[in-house]
């Protein structure tokens, strides 16, 4: 009961506690200590390679336990305001109706599940009749970017935050970007199997708005700066271009992911909500967007 207890504690500690994973640990355990018993012949021999190799997969097993469930789909909450002012402040009464959402560390490796990135943050979302409204609250040691323009990979020139916004049951999506400085680039795909193509990212992309507010120095690398907000305002009217409607019985996924570089860091981060592997364009690991009137 002891180790039981402590097993347990230990699992919940993680925050991937399941039964059958606690289960699966104390067989490990009892397959162990069997394991030290059996006597040097040769069935005992064959036994404790067979028990080396359950306690192995059982391992794996409780290791992968721990990871989401490629079933399950997070959600993210978006509930409706009116008069949303446009301030990337964040602080006006009307975003405490807001849920908040923690940035987490994009998944390279197997121990990336469930960790916080170096330099953190906070993602809301409201909407009113015009716009969807991405707020995001972040920390970070050295805010820059060198990008020059709008319409441009701004992921590449330096800080900057992406919003994918895709209907659950078509092919098309956006990719939208927001950066310290306001820039901002609008990218229209009719469907994953035509990313890369020229056509996805011409023309002058939607009438997207952002206003950002840094705190600290921006460009400047002799100091240390806290963070930078951002706003992303996005016209609903791009969205319903092909018939969707942005209300609640319509089915939305989403992903937001945040490009950060710093002399400060052992190397560029990435992170989002939810929390997904490194590549942003796989679609099935977006949330689900509940829309609330």
């Amino acid at each position: 009961p002891v180790l039981r207890s402590l097993v347990r504690r230990r699992i919940k500690k993680s925050g991937v506690f399941c039964q059958e994973g606690l289960n699966a640990v104390l067989v490990m355990i009892c397959l162990y200590r069997e394991k030290s018993h059996l006597k040097t012949t040769v069935q005992g021999l064959i036994m404790r390679n067979k028990i080396v190799i359950c306690i192995f997969l059982l391992g794996a097993a409780v290791l992968l336990r721990g990871a989401p469930s490629r079933h399950y789909q997070p959600e993210i909450e978006v509930y409706y305001a009116p008069k949303i002012p446009f301030s990337a402040c964040l602080s006006d009464a009307v975003w405490k109706k807001s849920a908040v959402y923690p940035f987490m560390r994009s998944v390279g490796e197997l121990s990336d599940f469930y960790k916080s990135p170096w330099e953190g943050g906070k993602l809301r979302l409201l909407y009113d009749d015009e716009h969807l409204y991405i707020g995001a609250q972040l920390q970070d040691s050295e805010v820059l970017s060198d990008g020059k323009k709008n319409q441009d990979f701004l992921y590449a020139k330096g800080d900057v935050v992406e919003v994918f916004l895709k209907p659950a049951d078509q092919n098309y999506y956006w990719e939208i970007y927001g950066t310290p400085h306001k820039l901002t680039s609008c990218f229209y795909f009719p469907a994953r199997g035509m990313l890369g193509l020229p056509s996805g990212y011409q023309g002058p992309g939607a009438a997207v708005k952002v206003d950002a507010r840094v705190f600290g120095t921006f460009n400047q690398s002799c100091d240390k700066d806290i963070g930078w907000n951002v706003l992303i305002a996005i016209p609903l009217a791009e969205l319903r271009k092909n018939g969707m409607k942005f209300v609640p019985e319509e089915k939305w996924t989403i992903f937001v992911a945040r490009y950060n570089y710093s002399r400060y860091l052992p190397a560029c981060e990435f992170s989002g909500v939810p929390q997904k592997f490194a590549d942003f364009h796989v679609l099935g690991d977006y949330a689900r967007l509940i829309i609330k009137r």
